[in-house]
């Protein structure tokens, strides 16, 4: 279909009723939905809610930012059209210039231009309004996001990807006022959000050092929110950890959880906050270039195993990722050292499907003595076993353990559980190895390959390999 309807076509069919009329618009585009909305008011009225409902932007060159200022421009001075937006997803990750994350420039802005943006902050009546307006003024994306925030009232998917939060310290403000201080200030209460997504980036980061923006509290005012069903958000460990009302939050139909920065030391102050939940998702992070009390080069899993004992009894699917990337001119990975043990895993009786690294489960060093079936939920159905964290590079450092099992030990250690599995994991439907190609790891001898496929005829068990999910 053309991308501009013809005019006359679009007239005659104006007499159609607006039952028929919103069918048959809803499978156009967003570019014969701005076609429409120049023939007549009657075809406006029916294609602008379709064409504001999804806002989709991209930002790759911090030169060309989204048209984030005249979209402000337009809903201040038309508020409905920010009540039709349903959708809004932020795309972009940002790329390094020789190993290092800058800050973005500021967006360009006209004070001329700023009038109607600047009476609406007056008009919420929040106590930082003043602030707010002085870094909108500068172009500040944190502050100008907020703005966008503030006025759309009946948001229920958003999705914020790291190129647009190297700060978060409005979109934090306007959070806990609309959401914790709900009523109190004219701002939407996000009662219809359904679908979050905020994720920053990790690693060594300049914006963030140079301006000393590690709040953890930011995001924490999504977990009040009453109808949200799906949350993705990275939340920053720090010493002093605090919930920003008295009340702890309780979100009653959370269903799937994703968190990523978040060390394990915190990681149970917010597990057993959803009594629903189903799926968890956590990406354990060793941030190298943030030096504090709680960022160390130690995965405590004795911390992880008590966090996890206290999930709520519908949590059926649990996946556990690991991860220190390489920053600035770094040739090597640093290294990290396991604490504890994760036996406490057995216990969670609720849990069918698991994904977790290999080293979680027995360490960095080959010992043959470990029983994989020792840790693991005995209602487990699917597991998957990936390499994180294996990369490490402990050569510098002699207390750092490099991964030293060979393909052929894990193996036997499988091979040992399947042996028994009827016993200890009767619910066992299927095992997955994940690969990851550019490094070589998880990718087998084709005969150990082939001894796999037979154990996994001999067993019952689907046993293969998969690709690692980028994220």
């Amino acid at each position: 279909m053309e991308s501009s309807l013809p005019i006359r076509l679009m007239t005659g069919i104006s007499s159609c009723p607006v039952e028929v009329l919103h069918l048959i618009f809803s499978l156009l585009s967003p570019a014969e939905w701005h076609s429409l909305c120049l023939v007549n008011q009657k075809l406006r009225e029916i294609a602008e809610p379709l064409l504001y409902s999804k806002i989709q932007w991209g930002w790759q060159d911090h030169t060309k930012p989204p048209p984030i200022i005249p979209f402000l421009r337009s809903v201040t001075k038309r508020p409905e059209l920010a009540s039709y937006v349903r959708s809004l997803k932020l795309e972009g990750k940002n790329r390094p210039r020789f190993g290092y994350w800058f800050p973005l420039f500021p967006i360009p802005v006209s004070e001329t231009e700023l009038e109607s943006e600047i009476a609406f902050i007056q008009s919420t009546g929040v106590p930082y309004s003043d602030l707010w307006i002085h870094e909108i003024r500068k172009g500040v994306t944190d502050a100008l996001l907020a703005l966008l925030l503030a006025q759309l009232s009946n948001l229920r998917f958003l999705d914020m990807q790291p190129v647009f939060l190297q700060r978060t310290t409005f979109i934090g403000m306007v959070l806990k006022s609309a959401i914790c201080d709900r009523g109190k200030y004219r701002l939407p209460d996000f009662h219809g959000l359904r679908d979050v997504s905020i994720i920053f980036r990790e690693g060594w980061d300049i914006a963030r050092v140079t301006e000393k923006f590690q709040e953890t509290a930011d995001l924490l005012p999504l977990f009040y929110l009453p109808n949200v069903e799906h949350l993705a958000l990275s939340i920053r460990s720090q010493s002093v950890y605090k919930w920003p009302t008295e009340d702890l939050p309780g979100p009653p139909i959370l269903k799937s959880l994703y968190l990523k920065s978040i060390r394990e030391k915190h990681l149970s102050d917010i597990v057993p906050l959803a009594r629903n939940l189903e799926k968890l998702t956590w990406k354990w992070y060793y941030d190298f270039d943030l030096k504090d009390d709680i960022n160390k080069p130690v995965v405590d899993l004795d911390q992880i195993a008590t966090a996890l004992s206290l999930a709520p009894p519908n949590l059926t699917e649990i996946k556990i990722k690991a991860a220190v990337e390489l920053g600035g001119h770094d040739i090597d990975h640093p290294g990290v050292r396991l604490k504890g043990s994760l036996q406490q895993l057995a216990n969670l009786h609720q849990v069918k499907r698991l994904q977790i690294p290999f080293a979680f489960l027995v360490g960095f060093a080959e010992d043959t003595t470990k029983r994989l079936h020792d840790f693991l939920p005995r209602n487990i159905e699917i597991l998957t076993l990936t390499y994180d964290l294996t990369e490490q590079d402990g050569q510098y450092e002699t207390d750092i353990p490099e991964w030293d099992w060979e393909d052929e030990a894990i193996f036997e250690l499988l091979q040992s559980w399947l042996k028994v599995w009827e016993s200890c994991t009767p619910c066992l439907r299927g095992i997955r190895i994940l690969q990851y190609p550019e490094n070589g790891l998880g990718e087998w001898e084709p005969y150990l390959v082939d001894r796999l496929k037979l154990l996994s005829l001999q067993t019952g068990i689907q046993i293969d390999f998969a690709l690692d999910e980028k994220e």
